[in-house]
């Protein structure tokens, strides 16, 4: 995709390498996949636009206008302005070392929204709902123990720890480690899982042998239970963390 836009909206010699530089500074600072991605794609964007006018020679005027073409004509929520600006910082204060002038541009406030939370008998429903062994157990690991889906297809089989009832996050959000409790139930079915399955590295594999299971097949897994019980919520694996923080509560 991106190499189709490159060749429709080719970029100056002065924002190509402005672009390999913005990448290389990512690179260094040790950003996540997901976060590259994100940057790189907003950058990019707005390198494209810019056609012969050099990125550096942008003023905080010419920044925020941009911003507000974002909001009017691309219909930019203010979560992906966020974003946009975050990636646009970085380039000036961390690649070209300017003072941290773009700290000033205005925000757009971002929209308090309550996130979806299910009832604990609409958790059960969900297990009850999941015939197959794999799927049940990642639902009920998301859920017991609060994970993110990026942690949740990264654990390994390493990271259960049924002597100290803990299970292993490593390079978390913010690449933190960190540990969460492993409950009772959890351990025994995830002994009945690894006798059926016996995963090599990762806890939940794809569908090679030692690759990890993808976060859209973990997505899809809870899409579908919902669908059997017949949950008409919204909401991705997230809403099982937000339903474990809730139901601790």
């Amino acid at each position: 995709q991106r190499a189709k836009l490159l060749l429709s909206h080719p970029l100056s010699e002065a924002n190509l390498q402005a672009l390999k530089a913005f990448h290389a500074m990512l690179q260094l600072k040790g950003y996540s996949p997901n976060s590259f991605r994100t940057y790189s794609n907003e950058f990019h964007l707005l390198l494209r636009l810019l056609g012969s006018v050099t990125v550096g020679n942008l003023t905080k005027e010419h920044i925020q206008a941009y911003l507000l073409w974002l909001m009017k004509k691309k219909g930019y929520s203010e979560a992906h302005v966020h974003t946009a600006i975050n990636a646009i910082k970085f380039y000036f204060e961390q690649v070209e070392k300017r003072q941290r002038e773009f700290y000033d541009l205005p925000r757009p406030k971002k929209t308090a929204l309550l996130p979806t939370v299910l009832s604990e008998q609409e958790v059960v429903r969900l297990f009850n709902e999941t015939a197959n062994l794999k799927h049940k157990v990642l639902l009920m690991a998301a859920y017991s123990s609060g994970l993110r889906v990026s942690e949740l297809v990264g654990l390994k089989v390493k990271d259960i720890d049924s002597d100290r009832m803990m299970i292993y996050i490593r390079q978390g959000k913010g690449k933190k480690d960190r540990i969460v409790p492993l409950s009772a139930k959890l351990l025994e079915m995830l002994r009945n899982y690894y006798k059926a399955y016996r995963p090599q590295e990762y806890l939940f594999e794809g569908e090679a042998k030692g690759t990890p299971y993808s976060t859209r097949s973990a997505q899809q897994v809870l899409k579908r239970a919902k669908q059997r019980a017949g949950i008409r919520k919204g909401g991705s694996i997230h809403s099982l963390r937000h339903s474990f923080a809730t139901h601790l509560l």
